[in-house]
C-alpha cells in the first residue's frame, strides 16, 4: 500500500506539474497577448492623438494666417483712406483757392452764371458771398440777365440761384458735394492700379 501511495503521489505530483506548466504557458500566452493588445491600443491611441493635435495645429495655423492676412487689409484700407483723405483735402483746398486768381474766378463766375440762365431762365434771385456781389451785378448785365443779388456770408464761393420753385446750388461747396463722390473714384483708380 505504501508503494501505491508513493505511486498515486507521483502520479499527482507529475499531474500538478504539468497542470502548472500548462497555467503557467497559458499566463505567458496571454500575457503575451495581452501584451500585444495593450501595444496596438496605445499605438492606435497615440496615432488618434497625434490627428488630433496636428488638426488642432492646421486650425490654428489657418487661424493665424487668416488674422493676419485680415489685419494686413485692414492696414491696407486704413492707409488707402489715409492718402485718398489727404487727397482729397489738398484738391478741395486748391478748388476753393480759386477764388484767389481773380480772371479764373471771374470766368468760373461766368460759366456758373450761364448754368443758371439756362436752367432758370433770364430772371432770378442769387445769393452769393458778399465780396462777389460787384462781379455777379457786372457778369449779370454783360449777359443781360436780371439778377437779384442776396450777400450771404455763408458761401465762400460761386452763387446760389432760383425762381419759384426751381433752384440750383453752383457754390463751390455745392459743386464740390456733387462732385466729390467721381473725384473719390478716379483718386483710387489712380493710385491704386
Amino acid at each position: 500500500m505504501e508503494e501505491r501511495v508513493r505511486l498515486l503521489r507521483e502520479e499527482i505530483l507529475k499531474e500538478a506539474e504539468l497542470e502548472k506548466r500548462r497555467l503557467w504557458e497559458e499566463f505567458e500566452r496571454r500575457k503575451a497577448e495581452d501584451w500585444e493588445r495593450s501595444r496596438s491600443r496605445a499605438e492606435r491611441e497615440t496615432m488618434r492623438m497625434m490627428e488630433e493635435v496636428e488638426m488642432k495645429a492646421e486650425d490654428m495655423v489657418s487661424r493665424e494666417i487668416a488674422n493676419a492676412m485680415f489685419n494686413a487689409r485692414k492696414i491696407i484700407l486704413e492707409e488707402r483712406d489715409a492718402v485718398l483723405r489727404e487727397t482729397m483735402e489738398k484738391a478741395r483746398q486748391e478748388i476753393f483757392k480759386i477764388v484767389e486768381r481773380k480772371d479764373e474766378y471771374r470766368e468760373r463766375m461766368r460759366k456758373l452764371l450761364r448754368e443758371c440762365i439756362d436752367y432758370l431762365g433770364g430772371s432770378f434771385e442769387v445769393a452769393s458771398n458778399p465780396r462777389d456781389v460787384d462781379l455777379i451785378r457786372e457778369l449779370s448785365q454783360e449777359m443781360s440777365v436780371k439778377a437779384n443779388i442776396h450777400p450771404d456770408l455763408g458761401i465762400s464761393g460761386g452763387i446760389k440761384a432760383w425762381t419759384g420753385k426751381k433752384a440750383i446750388d453752383n457754390t463751390l461747396k455745392g459743386r464740390w458735394e456733387r462732385r466729390k463722390r467721381e473725384m473719390q473714384m478716379e483718386v483710387l483708380k489712380e493710385l491704386f492700379e
